[in-house]
């Protein structure tokens, strides 16, 4: 509703010329007004996460009491990443480690659906950044109506379970997203080298398929 009052808005708005620098007073309204809502709907969902996470004890997700929680519960209590796996799936234990690192302040499973809510920010920042870079427009003020619909579909939805699947996602548009200003600048500094970095780590380290995903990305 929003977008489209913003819309109809700028385009009553006195249009300038096409030498003039400056975007005309609606459309720097519409990216203020729209960056202030996508900011406020970010916020509400990490918040409503936070909450939600701390009130249930449940353990959902279609992979999560096979191996999952299994391996994250065992970390926790002082067992070895590196050995033997607490089930027959052998499987990388990125996120595992990530969920017990949340396990322990509570001494039980409270706070292990919070430690999902680290992947949900980075893919909307990622998401936010593609269509900065794609654009030029504002990420804040268009990229959390792409991230919403995105979201809104069954497939992401299901993702949000604890899993490794929306790291996955997270890592693999992250590491999308900074090849790319990269490639658009044909520059890589120290800070974004590091990141793709970092990016490409939690990749591989997550699903066995990031490994493919990533020499795919790289080439």
């Amino acid at each position: 509703v929003v977008a489209v009052v913003l819309a109809i808005r700028r385009r009553r708005a006195p249009g300038v010329p096409a030498d003039h620098g400056e975007p005309p007073p609606a459309a720097a309204f519409e990216t203020r007004a729209l960056s202030t809502v996508g900011g406020i709907v970010l916020s509400a969902l990490a918040v409503q996460w936070a909450i939600a996470s701390a009130s249930s004890l449940r353990v959902t997700g279609a992979d999560a009491a096979h191996y999952h929680v299994p391996h994250a519960v065992n970390i926790a209590l002082g067992a070895s990443p590196f050995g033997l796996p607490a089930t027959p799936h052998l499987y990388p234990m990125g996120t595992s480690v990530l969920a017990a690192w949340f396990i322990l302040p509570a001494d039980g499973p409270l706070l292990i659906d919070l430690a999902n809510l680290l992947p949900f920010l980075l893919a909307w920042c990622a998401i936010l950044r593609l269509v900065r870079e794609t654009t030029g427009q504002s990420g804040l003020a268009w990229g959390p109506w792409c991230a919403v619909a995105m979201f809104s579909a069954p497939l992401f939805r299901h993702s949000l379970l604890m899993s490794a699947d929306l790291f996955y996602a997270a890592a693999f548009l992250a590491t999308n997203a900074l090849l790319l200003k990269a490639g658009a600048r044909l520059h890589l500094d120290r800070l974004n080298a590091v990141s793709i970095g970092l990016a490409a780590g939690m990749l591989v380290s997550t699903k066995v398929t990031g490994v493919f995903s990533l020499v795919v990305l790289g080439g």
